[in-house]
């Protein structure tokens, strides 16, 4: 498994072709090699949030960009940082520490955002949300993803689609659909104007 800093992992990502071939200027650092067994495997890009080890689907990641400028819309709840621009389109942005019932997101120099794409309902929407750090990229066979602890962890287990031992250390994989519901974000957005 490759490890890269948030800068060089910085840009934007071509999911389909999940940037295999290494970090480059314009694409995300490289991904574990496949398992021997010949089992499918999901990508997976691993991050440090809340104090955690998280990681989230690949092709469910859009982009990796510098935190930058946010916008504070009045009367948005505590996990709401505002919106962004980008590239002349306005995405909230959510920081995944007040989110879940913990702390918010320092700026410790790797803090960025991963632009994800999120559906419920048939609903899709981009978001921004707020890391602590970007790590690399990692392939996961079925086998070494273990439902959600009920317990021990910073995120309750709905959260969760399981915990990934596809690294050194256990690895939080996320449910994005229900961290970024559109259910969550539409009404506050609504409620801004």
């Amino acid at each position: 498994m490759g490890t890269t800093g948030a800068s060089e992992a910085e840009g934007r990502l071509d999911a389909g072709a999940a940037g295999r071939s290494g970090p480059t200027a314009s694409g995300p650092p490289a991904a574990s090699d496949p398992p021997p067994s010949g089992e499918p495997t999901e990508p997976w890009l691993v991050f440090r949030a809340v104090g955690e080890t998280c990681a989230a689907p690949l092709v469910r990641v859009r982009e990796i960009i510098r935190a930058g400028h946010v916008t504070r819309v009045p009367r948005m709840p505590p996990w709401m940082c505002g919106v962004f621009n980008l590239r002349g389109v306005v995405l909230p942005l959510v920081d995944l520490g007040p989110r879940i019932g913990q702390e918010a997101t320092g700026d410790s120099g790797r803090t960025c955002v991963l632009v994800i794409q999120t559906e419920h309902e048939g609903e899709s929407l981009r978001v921004g949300m707020l890391v602590e750090s970007v790590s690399h990229i990692a392939d996961a066979a079925a086998h070494e993803i273990a439902p959600a602890p009920r317990f021990g962890t910073a995120l309750e287990p709905a959260l969760l689609r399981g915990v990934g031992s596809f690294g050194p250390r256990p690895i939080l994989l996320l449910d994005l659909d229900r961290i970024l519901s559109p259910a969550h974000l539409l009404p506050s957005l609504a409620g801004s104007g």
